[in-house]
């Protein structure tokens, strides 16, 4: 007897694919202006500026994910996230990854193939699943359910069929927009694609910015990340870096190469630590600022064990700081590869890879280490923890300055990010003797007493703090 599929069972695998999102880590839901004069807030896509003294703007933009601020401190970066629920949409549409002719044929090809499918939906794939990316999957289960497809309908039921047609799939934007309060307006759009985009790296002047998409292979494949380069001004495309890179690249103080991580093995899915990578630059712009057309090779600095959160910070003297596993071959395989730590790369003719950091002085640390963050003036670095802890460490004496020093129930609300040389922005739970006792809140920390700054913000500002 052939067994029906199961109805629940084929929506889920419908909602995965179409829902498809990379796995969220921390994100910097807080980020202060260049000029430490005003602190933007996404709050659940909801984006809010407030000054100093934490007077809160009405909101900026909506369905925003993530953001950077631009060198003027006017205007930024920010990437926003879009629900799209009819094939027709998408079309009109026709984001970067969207190939109409490709997804239909695919979606058709994969429709018979469900439509004969005996056994558990858990273990159907489709004979075309690489095909597609798996982004491109998600739009072609919007092209699917716009056939109304009886036989589809009658496999699935009234209520799953019905639940099918209220799927969405994300279509993300990359746009320059006013962060002056009063002048809230969709902004210029660069870029729109079906891959999701992480927090964007603005080159020194203002004019570029260094982004890391995620791409899918297949049905249901292993992901990587691709860093690609565009030019902030109108009409710009994005010009492809290098692949299965981490998600945290810098430019040289110069803006004219990228400097970042990537795994050299050919293969997806390596962000866990368990293939070999570089720390790698690479020349993107003329002198005149341009993107140019052909880059360069790639230059290899230093070898490293890949880590998809792995992060790069250029400084101005020229050094190159970044997080990675210190290892040593052979080792006990037990707690290979250990934890994460801080080296330097030093400029000059010979490569110099340096520890940063002391035995002892790492030992106290976080446990985040790969998402530190440096100050403007680059002489102390804030390193978060899984459970909530911050400690700053001073480059130059390698001292520690325990800001949050007890674990807590909260993962990172948000990564921790300097208002300026001397106050670093924490977010704190709910009872922290730092905020206050009915919710999470934003607290300056540095100068004098710690300042909570969303003290006064309504609920509706800070729901993302739980």
């Amino acid at each position: 007897m052939r067994r029906r599929l199961k109805a629940g069972a084929i929506l889920a695998v419908l909602l995965s694919l179409a829902l498809f999102v990379a796995a969220c880590g921390p994100e910097k839901l807080v980020q202060w202006s260049p000029d430490g004069k005003r602190v933007a807030v996404m709050s659940n896509g909801t984006l809010f500026v407030a000054d100093e003294q934490g007077s809160l703007s009405r909101p900026i933009a909506e369905g925003v994910t993530r953001m950077s601020w631009l060198p003027d401190s006017t205007q930024a970066l920010v990437v926003s996230e879009r629900k799209v629920k009819s094939w027709d949409e998408m079309v009109k549409l026709a984001p970067v990854g969207f190939k109409e002719k490709e997804i239909i044929t695919a979606a058709h090809a994969a429709t018979e193939d469900l439509l004969g499918y005996p056994g558990e939906i858990d273990d159907f794939k489709p004979s075309n699943a690489a095909a597609l990316t798996g982004e491109q999957w998600g739009a072609a289960i919007l092209y699917i359910k716009s056939q109304g497809d009886l036989r589809l309908k009658q496999k699935l039921g009234e209520k799953e069929w019905k639940d099918l047609e209220e799927l969405e799939v994300e279509v993300r934007s990359l746009r320059v927009i006013s962060m002056v309060a009063g002048t809230a307006g969709d902004g210029r759009a660069l870029l729109m694609t079906l891959s999701e985009i992480g927090e964007p790296r603005i080159s020194p002047d203002g004019a570029a910015a260094a982004i890391v998409t995620k791409h899918t292979r297949g049905w249901f494949g292993s992901a990587h990340e691709v860093l690609s380069v565009i030019s902030l001004s109108p009409g710009s495309t994005p010009v492809q870096v290098a692949d299965h890179v981490s998600q945290y690249p810098d430019w040289t103080r110069d803006g004219s190469t990228i400097v970042f991580i990537r795994s050299e093995s050919e293969q997806d899915g390596d962000s866990k630590g368990d293939s070999i990578g570089v720390v790698a630059k690479r020349a993107v712009r003329d002198k005149a600022g341009a993107i140019t057309a052909e880059f360069p090779p790639a230059i290899n600095l230093a070898k490293v064990l890949f880590g998809d959160t792995l992060k790069v910070r250029c400084l101005r003297d020229g050094r190159i700081l970044f997080s990675a596993h210190e290892i040593s071959l052979p080792a006990a395989d037990k707690g290979f590869p250990g934890r994460i730590t801080l080296f330097e790369i030093q400029p000059g003719t010979t490569v110099i890879v340096k520890r940063l950091l002391s035995g002892a002085v790492e030992q106290g640390l976080p446990d985040r280490v790969d998402l530190f963050e440096l100050s403007p003036d680059e002489k102390r670095v804030a390193v978060p923890g899984s459970k909530g802890r911050v400690s700053v460490i001073s480059l130059e004496k390698g001292e520690i300055d325990a800001v949050v020093d007890k674990d807590g129930q909260n993962d990172i609300l948000s990564i921790p990010v300097w208002r300026n040389n001397d106050q670093l922005c924490i977010t704190v739970p709910p009872g922290s003797p730092l905020g206050s006792a009915r919710r999470a809140e934003i607290v300056l920390w540095g100068l004098g007493q710690p300042v909570s700054i969303s003290q006064h913000w309504p609920d509706s500002a800070i729901t993302w703090l739980k």
